[in-house]
């Protein structure tokens, strides 16, 4: 549903401002994007695509336990986001994991992103800074907003292309509560999987793998705009996280996006990140009403909240209308800054 994501744009980065400049491309950047599959320079650092192996020790209060897990890397939206699936196997079962990464060019500082989806469906958002000379990504937690001693610092290097060294702690009213070190190596190329199936009923109600078709249009500031985009979805490794992508033309120009969805089995809402092309990230809460079939999606920014309701009453079609309200009380209620509606229908695989 492409029409939050240029709403999103529009009101709270600024659509229509300049994105900030990137940094000059070298012949032997563009030699590095051509051959990686990244779309711009800056994304030609992140993971090679590729299978890889990770070996991981974890340490907390009650002990220490290893690990190993196997990812498939893999380049989304024509290269604007890097897919990491994480398969963790953990005694006679595994867990699953899904990492998004991608550059945000609107942002002066910290222009990595990175959101991270846990097995029980709960994500977190890192913002990063690359260090060129030591070869080093400085993740930070940025999403949810930490609590006064909470901090999640990840330290990222790459010693080559095709090895990753990550050392991360988490803090919790400043005591360390988690303490990992993973060793990361490329064994093989990427081994392509088909669309998979959903993990349970939670995750069956979100739709199907396979083409759909959104018409839409949204009103701003008095003007109606109309919108009709196809998008992908598949379910990623282990089915527990649904990977929309797909492209809008906009102004003249191709701007791609993504976004996931989850069900969050420890706090029984769904997690909902949507993925800019160049820009930034925004995670939505959804919260299930089992009566009206419908999810009640919430995004909350200090200067405006955007309510999304999406209907699930059919399994070829959903619809969904939203609402964006300000801070300003007009004749009572928060100002609506915009409002629209709009319809996904099945296309099949």
């Amino acid at each position: 549903m492409r029409l939050v994501g240029c709403i999103l744009v529009f009101l709270a980065v600024g659509c229509g401002k300049d994105d900030p400049p990137p940094p000059p491309t070298t012949p032997e950047a563009t030699a590095r994007v051509a051959g990686s599959g990244a779309a711009r320079p800056e994304l030609s650092i992140l993971d090679e695509p590729g299978r890889w192996k990770w070996a991981i020790s974890q340490t907390r209060p009650e002990g220490r336990t290893n690990l190993n897990s196997t990812l498939n890397v893999s380049w989304a939206g024509n290269g604007h986001f890097l897919l990491l699936e994480n398969e963790v196997d953990v005694g006679s079962y595994q867990e699953h994991e899904l990492i998004v990464k991608h550059f945000n060019a609107q942002s002066t500082t910290n222009r990595y992103r990175c959101s991270w989806f846990q097995n029980d469906g709960y994500v977190r958002g890192f913002h990063g800074q690359w260090v060129p000379v030591q070869a080093r990504m400085d993740w930070q937690l940025a999403y949810p907003t930490p609590a006064p001693g909470t901090r999640f610092p990840i330290t990222e290097v790459a010693p080559s292309p095709k090895a990753r060294q990550l050392v991360f702690q988490l803090f919790e009213k400043n005591k360390v509560i988690l303490d990992c070190r993973i060793e990361g190596q490329q064994t093989g190329p990427f081994i392509t999987k088909g669309p998979g199936a959903p993990h349970g009923p939670w995750l069956t109600r979100l739709g199907k793998a396979g083409k759909w078709k959104d018409t839409h249009y949204d009103v701003v500031k008095g003007q109606t705009n109309h919108l009709t985009q196809i998008s992908q979805q598949r379910w990623a490794r282990g089915g527990k996280f649904l990977i929309n992508e797909g492209a809008v033309e906009r102004n003249g120009k191709t701007e791609h996006f993504l976004w996931v969805k989850s069900w969050d089995t420890q706090d029984r809402v769904y997690r909902w990140a949507y993925l800019n092309q160049d820009g930034p990230v925004d995670y939505f809460t959804g919260y299930w009403n089992e009566e009206k079939q419908l999810i009640t999606w919430q995004l909350i920014y200090q200067d405006f909240t955007l309510e999304l309701i999406e209907y699930l009453n059919e399994p070829n079609k959903r619809s969904w209308e939203y609402k964006m309200y300000g801070t300003k009380i007009v004749n009572g209620d928060n100002e609506i800054l915009s409002q629209g509606a709009g319809t996904s229908v099945y296309q099949g695989k």
